[in-house]
């Protein structure tokens, strides 16, 4: 039986209604997970995204007349399907890294810095910032203002890394220790080990407090996010590092970059190697 020209208007505007409510519930998703350094797979995530489907499913199945029996049917298949899936992934995944950092076998970036690196040193890079740590450390590639920043230190094991990190008011907020976090406070903070080579500490907006990454057994890249009292913020990125501003809701308001290409070395037990100061007046 042939469908009457009105009949076809309205199943085109109903499939781009779908289209539409699908795109807006894929754009949903994205709004909660952008910016993440990795989607937290966990049983709120995967209920959260259970009952999303469920409500556009059902909603779906309705306007177009399905039996009320059949729709509950489907959404029970989309919660056993999600949650199921959810929970045989929690029992087959492998357990998470620990230990020290193992060096990778990655080529060091390519360098303008005068100070060579020998055979035994490591090479701590930050920004456009590089530090040459003589020997196996500990060695504090930089502070911020007058605070300390974290160290790290070459065992036979592989690379461990050591912080301190203080709140507003100067008191130790948490500290790393051989690679592992130890909250002193009610921080939302999380460590995080995609592979055996890299330690991340993420905040609740899922970016990063500390990334180190072990290039290979002479180098080390660093990442992250410097809090330490009163001492203006300085944000670790590849392309440089920045200071100053506010952080309002995971977004970054004001900060202006501080100097770079900078070149030291440090020995064991040297206080630092960088200081990242106050940010320049322009």
């Amino acid at each position: 039986m042939w469908e009457s020209g009105g009949e076809r208007a309205g199943s085109l505007r109903l499939w781009m209604g779908t289209g539409l409510r699908v795109l807006f519930c894929a754009g949903l998703v994205w709004f909660f997970t952008t910016g993440s350094y990795a989607l937290p797979v966990n049983l709120l995530s995967a209920t959260g995204l259970s009952t999303l489907l469920c409500v556009l499913l059902a909603y779906e199945l309705e306007i177009r007349d399905v039996h009320p029996a059949l729709v509950l049917g489907a959404m029970s298949a989309v919660l056993v399907l999600v949650l199921g899936g959810y929970g045989l992934w929690v029992l087959l995944r492998p357990p998470a890294p620990t230990g020290a950092l193992l060096a990778a076998q990655e080529p060091s970036p390519p360098t303008f810095c005068s100070e060579e690196a020998g055979p035994d040193d490591l090479v701590m890079l930050f920004g456009t910032n590089r530090v040459v740590g003589r020997g196996n450390g500990p060695f504090m590639p930089f502070t911020v203002d007058e605070c300390p920043g974290f160290r790290l230190r070459r065992t036979p094991e592989g690379l461990m890394i050591e912080s301190a990190a203080y709140n507003w008011t100067s008191d130790l907020a948490f500290m790393v220790r051989d690679n592992e976090y130890q909250p002193l406070e009610g921080l939302q903070l999380r460590a995080y080990r995609p592979d055996r080579h890299t330690f991340v500490l993420l905040d609740r907006f899922d970016q990063e407090v500390i990334y180190v990454r072990y290039l290979n057994r002479n180098t080390a890249r660093i990442r992250g996010r410097m809090l330490c009292g009163e001492a203006p913020q300085a944000v670790i990125r590849d392309n440089g590092v920045f200071v100053g501003g506010v952080r309002i809701g995971g977004a970054f308001f004001g900060l202006k970059r501080a100097p770079g290409g900078k070149c030291a070395e440090v020995k064991s037990g040297n206080r630092h190697g960088i200081v990242i100061g106050k940010p320049p007046p322009w």
